[in-house]
């Protein structure tokens, strides 16, 4: 479960994100989650239905019909323009309304969708078009599909399989956490790290690029095949599938240069040695204190004439 994962308390490749701009804000959201979007739901489903389809109908928590108010009159026995107003269509909406609050309670400490069947229905073939592309997707290097890597019965597929590691950061002990989407061992011996993405950036050279360095997806990377180097997997490939969100839903496969992993093992590094040092001394600071902000800054290089 998400949420079991997320009681680990270890350093992420996501936790790294908000550890880089200040401890605190980490903590902070360590300690009061934020409130789960339709976006990270949908993203949640995709992945599902492309990696684990037997449990997507796990992520809806089905609301029940609203009563029908059709019968419902006024004090004169008319059909009241607006029957939810009345003192008899509000008794009966009120044990519904009660339930459908406590159901979407449910929902949102599961990090599972609130809606009803036909709803659910209806998000469910949305995002099946997109586990689909993800799935079906040729790499037009290897001749790979997902779906052919995971169904291949020569190869052994792992799926949101959960590793904790200690990564030795100097004098100090940084224990870590992640969970790759699939990790796949071949016949052959190669062991391959594939990680679905669905997007609503262009599937551009520029634009995926640049989706990478804000979300950093560069870190996450690097942080994965940490996680598999301290299990003995040391040449693991990482790949990523880019889906998107939007029609006609393309999708394509991008592994990172070498140089982007250099730079979020980098990163990585750095959010490991500031988690164990907060963690040591039980004090989570600010960015500057944490000496991740400067006392002074210049414009940025867009802003500056000559450049």
């Amino acid at each position: 479960m998400h949420e079991d994962y997320f009681q680990i308390e270890a350093l992420s490749a996501s936790g790294a994100k908000s550890l880089l701009v200040s401890p605190a804000q980490y903590r902070h959201e360590r300690d009061n989650p934020r409130a789960d979007t339709d976006d990270f739901r949908f993203g949640r489903l995709v992945h599902c239905l492309a990696l684990e389809p037997h449990k997507a109908d796990e992520m809806a928590v089905l609301l029940p019909d609203r009563p029908d108010l059709s019968g419902v009159r006024d004090v004169k026995g008319n059909v009241p323009a607006m029957p939810q107003s009345t003192t008899e269509g509000k008794a009966l909406l009120a044990p519904w309304q009660a339930r459908c609050d406590e159901l979407r309670a449910i929902a949102d400490a599961g990090e599972r969708y609130a809606c009803t069947a036909d709803q659910w229905a209806q998000v469910k073939a949305d995002a099946q078009i997109v586990a689909a592309a993800i799935l079906d997707v040729v790499n037009p290097d290897t001749g790979w599909t997902l779906r052919k890597l995971l169904n291949d019965s020569q190869a052994q597929a792992f799926v949101e399989q959960a590793i904790t590691w200690n990564a030795q950061v100097g004098d100090d002990t940084c224990r870590c956490k992640a969970r790759p989407d699939a990790v796949v061992s071949l016949p052959d011996g190669r062991v391959i790290v594939v990680d679905p993405k669905t997007t609503r950036s262009a599937l551009t050279a520029a634009d995926l690029s640049r989706t990478i360095a804000t979300f950093g997806y560069h870190r996450q990377a690097a942080h994965y095949l940490d996680a598999l180097a301290s299990q003995g997997v040391v040449d693991a490939e990482f790949w990523f599938i880019f889906a998107s969100k939007s029609a006609p839903f393309d999708a394509c496969w991008i592994k990172l240069a070498q140089n982007a992993l250099i730079v979020g093992a980098n990163e990585m590094d750095t959010a490991k040695r500031i988690y164990a040092a907060c963690t040591t001394a039980g004090v989570w600071p600010t960015a500057q204190t944490a000496g991740l902000l400067p006392t002074e800054l210049d414009l940025p290089r867009w802003y500056r004439p000559e450049e």
